[in-house]
């Protein structure tokens, strides 16, 4: 997941954010923000990679973000 700031510009990168395979079920993830970011207006960019073996497959499914003060 990137932090970006409101003009696009990157804030933060969060490499440890990195879900494989299919659980078959929701994942709660919850994760403090990092200091680069509070305190000002942010876009969250969340990437969806494939490693090409269901290339149709259902995709990505994120539901229910909220950032809490």
């Amino acid at each position: 997941m990137n932090f970006l700031d409101e003009n696009g510009d990157l804030l933060f990168n969060d490499e440890n954010l990195i879900f494989w395979g299919n659980p078959g079920d929701w994942i709660e993830y919850n994760r403090p923000l990092p200091s680069e970011a509070r305190g000002q207006k942010l876009i969250l960019e969340f990437q969806l990679l494939s490693d090409a073996e269901e290339p149709n497959g259902a995709g990505w499914y994120i539901d229910d973000v909220e950032i809490i003060k």
